[in-house]
């Protein structure tokens, strides 16, 4: 594995510490921002195709324009020998299990960090344990790198990307055996398909799930294959979960 960055190289305000993790497209590490001393993650684009460095763009911008306890911060964002990175908050992963009653306060809390997502127009696509990470306990969305905006207006005003090229068919984009079955379908996007995600990152951290009648009674409204047939939000997730999975859930 070829690294882009070392420790101790500077990069900007920051002095990278150690590297975090490395995927297909980024790699991440933890830096040390120099004035406050502060320790944050900088995310650095490593693919060179044009598609990639224009969704990691997006990723940026999109991060910028949203400020909700669910959401990643952004701090500062720019460009190193011309590859692009940006600096976010350092935050905790989740545990491999958890306990029920912080199962359902993180799913509660990804109800309303999706939701406002959604709101803007905009689905996350890939919503798994790798995706979620803690702030002081509490549930945060990362990684908007394959986020999808659902209209032309969104995609102008939040992602400055091609609508077409992103908004179209969702067809084998996300994660096989967490993501929604029709995102690799070629389906059309709705916002079910973070709903299915939430529920299997449930299903992930909470092995016996089968054990509370809560959530026997939520799965089967959530890991529906058929999204006409599933909880259609993350807000009807919410409720569906507060009531105790037995009232219907209210569209509109």
């Amino acid at each position: 594995m070829h690294l882009m960055r070392t420790v101790g190289e500077r990069i900007g305000d920051y002095e990278l510490k150690g590297l975090l993790g490395v995927g297909a497209t980024a790699e991440v590490w933890c830096a040390r921002h120099m004035a406050s001393g502060r320790l944050d993650a900088l995310k650095f684009l490593r693919a060179e195709d044009a598609e990639s460095r224009q969704r990691f763009m997006a990723e940026v911008r999109l991060l910028g324009a949203l400020h909700h306890p669910g959401v990643v911060r952004l701090f500062a964002h720019g460009e190193a020998d011309a590859t692009p990175w940006f600096a976010m908050e350092l935050l905790e992963p989740l545990p491999e299990v958890a306990q029920e009653r912080e199962v359902r306060r993180w799913a509660l809390q990804l109800c309303d960090a999706a939701g406002e997502l959604h709101r803007h127009g905009v689905l996350h696509r890939d919503i798994k344990r790798s995706n979620v990470m803690l702030r002081g306990g509490h549930a945060v969305l990362v990684d908007f790198g394959i986020a999808k905006p659902l209209s032309p207006k969104a995609a102008q005003a939040l992602m400055t990307l091609p609508y077409p090229t992103l908004a179209g068919a969702a067809h084998g984009v996300g994660t096989p055996g967490r993501s929604a079955p029709e995102q690799f379908e070629g389906a059309a996007p709705s916002a079910a398909m973070d709903v299915y995600a939430i529920g299997m990152l449930v299903r992930d951290l909470l092995p016996e799930w089968q054990r509370f009648p809560l959530w026997r009674r939520v799965m089967a409204k959530v890991l529906v294959g058929d999204p006409a047939l599933r909880c259609p939000t993350p807000e009807a997730l919410a409720r569906l979960i507060v009531r105790g999975g037995i009232r219907p859930w209210v569209v509109g």
